[in-house]
């Protein structure tokens, strides 16, 4: 009788074990479908494609970009982010006549930016999304920035690390850039002082991923250093001390 009995048991424990997996599986199926499915539904592309003229008549710059848009007849509020998209366009523009006014671009050979977009997480209560921007110099160097933008979707405003934080801003960002220090020398670059780089980057500098964060370099205090990454990646785990986060997009 007890031979049945564990028999039994043994049956039903890999019963519950696979319906778990199974379960899981679904869980987590369904969490991509649905980062994708907000993705696609929120976002639209903006495409921007302007020229700026030298004294002479001459282009001495181009813009070729494509930002994202949130839709606004889902949600009048999403007009918030796309003011925060108006100001990277409005940066090119500050940058084109940079470059003309100082003359520093060779006639017949303009600057030129080019830009595009990704959304490495979406859910319900976060966005984010990442700008990428090419430049080309008349020179023919070429230099690529990266801007990194997390939104809240409920109150409609950029996020910054300091609204998870269990700690106050001014220590958690002390503490991450120490980390980022030890990640600078793990990797084999050459890691700067303490204060070059909490200053190389701030607490609006990243974007969710599916398993942490990740800081973009935002500042040009470390450009002179070697071997250092234009971003670096958190897990949660590694900052669990500090922060509380989102750990999955999630239907409010």
């Amino acid at each position: 009788m007890s031979n049945k009995f564990r028999i039994l048991k043994t049956l039903l424990c890999v019963f519950l074990v696979t319906a778990l997996a199974i379960a899981f599986a679904g869980c987590k199926d369904k969490t991509e479908k649905q980062t994708e499915k907000i993705s696609g539904k929120l976002f639209s592309d903006r495409h921007i494609e302007e020229k700026y003229k030298d004294p002479d008549g001459k282009v001495a710059f181009k813009v070729d970009y494509i930002l994202p848009e949130l839709d606004e007849k889902e949600n009048q509020r999403y007009s918030a982010f796309n003011r925060i998209m108006d100001a990277i366009e409005s940066e090119s523009q500050s940058n084109a006549k940079t470059v003309i006014a100082n003359k520093l671009f060779e006639k017949g050979k303009p600057w030129k930016e080019t830009g595009g977009y990704t959304v490495p997480y979406a859910s319900y209560r976060y966005v984010s999304v990442l700008i990428e921007i090419q430049r080309e110099a008349s020179s023919g160097s070429v230099s690529t920035n990266y801007t990194p933008v997390t939104f809240a979707l409920d109150d409609c405003k950029q996020c910054s690390l300091s609204q998870f934080a269990k700690v106050s801003s001014d220590y958690l960002q002390t503490q991450l850039a120490k980390a980022l220090m030890s990640k600078i020398s793990e990797s084999g670059g050459s890691a700067p002082e303490l204060a070059a780089v909490r200053s190389s980057f701030d607490l609006t500098s990243f974007i969710f991923t599916p398993d942490g964060f990740t800081i973009y370099f935002t500042n040009s205090s470390i450009s002179g250093f070697s071997g250092i990454e234009e971003c670096y990646d958190f897990t949660f785990d590694e900052v669990s001390n500090l922060l509380q986060l989102p750990n999955q997009p999630t239907k409010q």
